[in-house]
């Protein structure tokens, strides 16, 4: 049977399934999916959270498997371009986080392995260099067509991931610009960070963004504590 003798609401759920396969074969996309339906009985299938008044609600969790082989996976390389599915970028947040679309998916990644400049929000103030970041990956990704090598989930259950787009590691870009310091918290164990190690020893030496702050630059992780969430 062809597409078109295929309900929408099938053809939704044929995407969802064709996709959360490749997320299983990613082995690290763990982060809770919620399906919902909106006033106009729409479908969502989405790792954010839905409206708090949303009635049948509910949380799909992937079912984990014992691997035959517990030795864990290697570090996946920052070079490496992944072979997954496409989605665009329809939101820039700031420097580290956006929104995706695609595969019958609305997904919030945070990328791994980088710390940007807090913007300000909830009645912080934001940092140095805070809107130059998100700019700069505005300009990188917003509306493009990226690929996601994915590490897991953070704590507010968004996709942690590197992001390619025509070959190019996003996550690294944006520390060679100086405008993100590799994370200073615990990395993903399957996350190779010696490029954006090397990449960020090349910018500070050369003094480039928010390392031409000197003695004055705080990085994200210094600012957040400063000024916490309200």
């Amino acid at each position: 049977m062809g597409m078109h003798g295929i309900s929408t609401r099938s053809a939704v759920i044929i995407i969802l399934a064709a996709s959360l396969a490749w997320l299983a074969a990613w082995g690290k996309a763990n982060a809770d999916l919620y399906e919902w339906t909106d006033e106009n009985g729409i479908p969502h299938y989405t790792n954010i959270a839905p409206p708090p008044d949303c009635s049948g609600c509910r949380i799909l969790k992937e079912t984990k498997t014992r691997s035959p082989d517990p030795s864990p996976a290697p570090p996946v390389p920052a070079f490496n371009i992944p072979k997954s599915p496409k989605y665009r970028v329809t939101r820039v947040f700031d420097g580290d986080s956006i929104l995706v679309k695609g595969q019958g998916l609305t997904l919030s990644v945070r990328l791994v392995g980088i710390d940007a400049p807090e913007t300000s929000k909830r009645g912080n103030p934001g940092q140095p260099f805070s809107n130059r970041s998100r700019q700069m990956l505005y300009g990188l990704v917003y509306q493009k067509q990226i690929q996601l090598v994915s590490h897991g989930k953070d704590r507010f259950n968004r996709q942690l991931a590197q992001v390619f787009y025509e070959g190019k590691n996003i996550n690294l870009e944006m520390i060679r610009h100086g405008l993100a310091e590799v994370y200073r918290g615990k990395l993903p164990g399957d996350l190779d960070a010696a490029a954006f190690i090397k990449a960020q020893e090349n910018a500070r030496s050369a003094m480039t963004g928010i390392w031409g702050l000197g003695g004055a630059y705080e990085s994200p992780r210094e600012w957040r504590r400063k000024y916490p969430y309200k």
